[in-house]
């Protein structure tokens, strides 16, 4: 039973910020690459010559594996099951997708579409 104004985090569609960068290697993992600043005159005049503009934060395998899957119209629920048919000997694979999604968003990597039914 819901309630009105709580929400069913299965429902939940998790989505990209658009400041994120995506980069796939060949094995299949992905690295996120990350403005330092937003602003393109901050990163001109006030970043150091031999720093990098960009923060590459590579993922391993679960993580590539939920980051692809998410794409701004699967729901939580859609995402773990097509994770866990990847990954069939996890066990807690469901929580842990839910914590990790959870982080993401803590990071400011994605964001959370609620979806009223």
């Amino acid at each position: 039973m819901r309630s009105e104004n709580k929400v069913f985090i299965m429902d939940v569609i998790p989505s990209k910020l658009d400041n994120i960068h995506t980069l796939i290697a060949e094995d299949g993992k992905v690295t996120l690459g990350i403005q330092r600043f937003r602003s393109k005159w901050i990163n001109k005049y006030f970043m150091p010559k031999k720093v990098s503009p960009v923060i590459r934060v590579p993922l391993d395998k679960y993580g590539s594996q939920v980051w692809k899957l998410i794409d701004g119209q699967s729901d939580i629920s859609k995402i773990i099951e097509q994770a866990q048919s990847e990954f069939p000997e996890e066990e807690n694979f469901d929580k842990r997708i839910i914590t990790y999604l959870y982080q993401l968003k803590k990071d400011k990597l994605i964001d959370f579409l609620i979806v009223n039914k």
